[in-house]
């Protein structure tokens, strides 16, 4: 089974390089070894707004155009449904887990 996850965020650049010893060090010092192997697998992209003012570098190194299977992505789109589910969360938070994802489905349905 593949495992890969690109995970998406406007300072990866900063925040991806010391994620394993952040993990390792700090907060799960006693983590298997096989997990941490997963970890150094994340593969990170900053979105195309977001990465404008980033050094070349970055560019280079995490532009969604340049990641294998994330070139046709959509990028800045990601936090699209946001405004919808901000505006459900008082009454989401109100209600039981099933409930919650069963109203969640409804509500973003079409965004997937």
């Amino acid at each position: 089974m593949q495992w890969w996850i690109c995970l998406s965020y406007d300072l990866v650049c900063q925040y991806l390089p010391n994620l394993l010893t952040r993990i390792t060090g700090q907060c799960f010092p006693g983590l298997v070894e096989e997990v941490l192997t997963r970890f150094c697998e994340l593969e990170g992209n900053i979105g195309q707004v977001h990465i404008l003012p980033h050094i070349g570098q970055c560019k280079a190194l995490y532009s969604f155009g340049h990641t294998l299977g994330c070139g046709g992505s959509c990028r800045d789109n990601v936090k699209s449904p946001w405004a919808k589910t901000k505006c459900a969360g008082g009454i989401l938070k109100q209600m039981n887990h099933g409930l919650c994802h069963d109203v969640l489905d409804f509500l973003l349905n079409d965004w997937n």
